[in-house]
């Protein structure tokens, strides 16, 4: 049934195409093209937002997708914005067991960074609140209470006092 609105009837046979080529790609291997859709580099590579949507619709019903994605979503999930926040439902979804496993030495790794900023222990901070991490969650507090940077503390300061998040 066509609307009366031809700019809706686009976006429907828009959406319509969207969905049948996402079971395309996920018939196969949608890692590789995911992966690199989801790379951190300068310009933001093309496919970003697709990657983002399709993980978010399809990810509960291939756990083991968004499981090999873990190392590039979780740097996603450091930022302050609503993408990043969709990474950090994206990522909270899968079990707890098999995220904590995967993240361990993620976080191993991060709290070790001395570039990492205020901004990235926030973001790492709310990812493991949300996924319900406690002891990689102390671990993260504990590197960003003792971090040389006063604004790391403060963010620590915050979630242990509740106030942030």
């Amino acid at each position: 049934m066509m609307s009366t609105n031809p700019d809706w009837d686009d976006l429907v046979r828009a959406d319509q195409d969207y969905q049948e080529a996402r079971e395309r790609v996920f018939a196969g291997d949608p890692v590789p093209a995911l992966r690199e859709s989801l790379a951190l580099s300068i310009p933001t590579p093309p496919g970003r937002e697709t990657a983002l949507r399709v993980l978010d619709e399809y990810g509960r019903a291939r756990p083991n997708v968004v499981r090999a994605l873990v190392p590039e979503l979780f740097e996603l999930a450091l930022g302050q914005d609503w993408r990043s926040e969709r990474v950090r439902v994206v990522l909270s979804r899968l079990d707890a067991a098999v995220l904590e496993r995967e993240l361990k030495p993620i976080i191993k790794a991060f709290v070790r960074e001395t570039e990492r900023d205020a901004a990235d222990y926030w973001g790492a901070i709310a990812l493991l609140v949300k996924a319900g991490l406690r002891p990689l969650l102390d671990r993260v507090l504990r590197a960003a209470q003792a971090s040389d940077d006063e604004d790391t503390r403060v963010v620590a300061q915050h979630w242990m006092a509740g106030s942030a998040g």
